[in-house]
């Protein structure tokens, strides 16, 4: 009895350990393996050994099971495809995909943990009956699946094929398989999202190249063209093209898509592919009779929803071009087309026409991941084709005014010439006249040929009002800027209106001091504005006045920079509350309604002191003072 508990003791201490001993001496190299698999799968979690670790991970689990074939698959979302990642040996042909929602992704998504096609003695099981199933099997020479799920999620595929021997797998070998499913799962998922951003990463940047180029472009066709060939290549398409509405001189009978322009299609194809209307606004999902075409002035048709609630489509995808053919079914064949993803352009115009992406390859589809990137570009074409054709607009606007500028400035030229060249006659009759009565009693006639001559002069002044308001109006005007002491052109504008100021007896006060600094302008146009100041304060109040002009740099933040003139009269008459916005107006005639004049003078102030980045102002109590102010940058803060 004593013995018999001894050797009970014995195995039961030393039985696991003499197991382990038998287990690493008979099975080395597999623990080996394994070991090296653990290892690895815990060092994934470095992003420097990710892009390596499908086809490292296939190497080790083939040596470990010792396994003839493997290929090792990973959902790719953005193809919805599993896609081959790896395989041992390696698979020299293309590479195998197996489409997500297929009977053997169906299947694999409901087991868990691996099961054999294939039993150890080769035999079928009754687990794969199905003929697409098979057809997969067979390509992979699997005998057994291992689906690599986490938290419920399908994220991989391992298949096995016979062991080197050409044996199948034992229940030992399918249990081993069901232990390291879950770290290859994990570092599968870690791939997955690696690649997944990689790619999102480097989709962004060529979306972000794409738009900037085609951005660029002001020009529609050549927004068209450029927008075929960069979506190509960011879908990664072998073909494009943007389909427009009509024909080429857009007649509302046209009613089809034709080709504008492509990216991987034949000139041919291009030429003779009609996609009629109403069977391609069936293909977006949009009832018979919901879109209604709107032929614009310029010849350009559109089409808007007949019901203002209702939406534009967002897209179409066309899965079989072979059964549910686009336009012309032997041009399609012709290409190879096998599907395509149509995208509207939408503008504020309304329904433009389409951007079409093709397929060439049955197994590429236009997954949800592509749609949403190609719906993301299509609305950036659609952002730089109403750019180009506001510029187009702005375009034919700036040459519009620019020819009515052109026939404003012929016509007055012409008016110019045609009126100073009888007033130049009728002046120089006067003046002869003028001589001949020289010596002469008849003081009645010369009083009269005084006022003849005093009107030809103020109807000259007129005409030259008139033509440099109208120059200095023109959206070209130009200044020479420079450095400019206001004190010598304040003393030169003076001395050109003195003999008005004589004549009406009124006193000019200067209030400039002498650390003024210069100013930033153009010397013959600010001379010209201090003129046309002056002179308004003198034509406005009563002789004998006095008028004040002051300059200074303002302590004033709103005026930094800035020198700040003022230009003071009486106040009399003044101007009224009423008058004071619309003072600086053309033909404005707010005080002293009986004075002569255009009333152009303070206009073409406020033109110039505009264009020398000043502002004019006026201030008014009727009957104490009327102030003009105008204000000019500094030269060193001028630009």
């Amino acid at each position: 009895l004593v013995v018999l508990l001894v050797v009970i003791l014995f195995f039961l201490i030393f039985a696991p350990q003499a197991q382990i001993f038998v287990d690493r001496v008979f099975y080395r190299k597999r623990y080996k393996h394994l070991q090296a698999l653990y290892r690895y799968t815990g060092q994934t979690r470095t992003l420097d050994e990710i892009n390596a670790m499908p086809s490292s991970l296939a190497s080790l689990i083939s040596s470990a099971l010792d396994a003839g074939r493997i290929f090792l698959f990973v959902y790719s979302p953005i193809q919805e495809v599993f896609a081959e990642a790896a395989s041992s040996p390696r698979n020299e042909g293309p590479p195998l995909e197996i489409p997500d929602g297929s009977p053997l992704i169906l299947q694999l998504k409901q087991r868990e943990g691996a099961f054999p096609i294939q039993d150890a003695e080769g035999a079928t099981t009754d687990l794969a009956p199905y003929p697409e199933t098979l057809e997969i099997v067979k390509r992979v020479g699997a005998s057994v699946l291992l689906p690599l799920t986490i938290q419920e999620e399908l994220v991989g595929v391992l298949t096995l094929g016979n062991k080197k021997t050409g044996k199948g797998y034992s229940q030992e070998d399918i249990e081993l398989m069901n232990e390291i499913a879950p770290r290859l799962s994990l570092s599968l998922k870690n791939y997955q999202l690696y690649t997944m951003e990689t790619r999102r990463l480097e989709e962004v940047i060529a979306l972000r190249r794409g738009v900037g180029l085609i951005m660029k472009e002001l020009d529609v066709k050549a927004i068209m063209d450029r927008a075929v060939g960069e979506g190509a290549r960011l879908l990664g398409v072998p073909a494009a093209a943007f389909a427009v509405l009509g024909g080429k001189d857009g007649k509302p009978e046209d009613n089809y898509f034709r080709i504008e322009t492509s990216f991987g299609l034949s000139p041919e194809f291009v030429r003779q592919t009609r996609i009629p209307l109403n069977s391609a606004l069936r293909r977006y999902g949009v009832p018979p009779g919901s879109m209604e075409l709107k032929i614009e002035a310029s010849g350009d048709i559109t089409i808007q929803p007949s019901d203002p609630g209702r939406t534009y489509p967002d897209s179409a995808v066309i899965e079989d071009i072979p059964s549910n053919p686009v336009g012309n079914p032997d041009l399609e064949a012709e290409e190879n087309l096998s599907s395509a993803l149509i995208l509207p352009i939408i503008t504020s115009r309304g329904f433009l026409g389409t951007l079409v992406f093709f397929q060439k390859s049955p197994v590429r589809r236009f997954t949800k991941y592509l749609r949403e990137l190609a719906r993301s570009f299509a609305d950036s074409v659609a952002v730089a084709l109403e750019k180009a054709r506001l510029y187009e607009l702005e375009k034919e606007e700036r040459l519009a005014l620019k020819k009515i500028e052109d026939q404003r400035q012929l016509f007055l030229s012409a008016i110019t010439h045609e009126l100073r060249t009888p007033i130049t006659s009728m002046k120089l009759s006067t003046d002869l006249l003028a001589e001949e009565l020289e010596a002469s009693e008849l003081s009645t006639t010369r009083r009269l040929l005084a006022n003849i001559h005093r009107s030809v002069d103020s109807l000259n002044s007129r005409i030259d009002d008139l033509v440099r308001f109208v120059r200095l109006n023109a959206p070209d005007l130009t200044i020479n800027k420079e450095t400019v002491s206001l004190q010598l052109v304040v003393k030169s504008a003076l001395d050109l209106c003195q003999p008005f100021f004589t004549q009406k007896k009124q006193v000019i006060v200067t209030e400039l001091p002498a650390s003024l600094p210069p100013v930033m302008a153009d010397r013959f146009r600010l001379e010209q504005i201090l003129s046309n100041l002056l002179l308004n304060a003198g034509k406005f109040t009563p002789e004998g006045s006095t008028i004040t002009l002051r300059a200074a740099v303002p302590g004033n933040s709103a005026y930094r920079g800035s020198v700040l003139v003022e230009i003071e009269d009486c106040g009399v008459p003044g101007i009224a509350a009423e008058d004071i916005e619309n003072i600086f107006e053309p033909f404005s005639r707010g005080r002293g309604k009986t004075v002569t004049g255009l009333g152009l003078g303070l206009a073409i102030a406020r033109r110039l002191v505009n264009v020398h980045g000043g502002r004019i102002w006026a201030e008014s109590q009727p009957g104490v003072k009327t102030v003009f102010y105008f204000t000019l940058p500094l030269a060193t803060t001028g630009k």
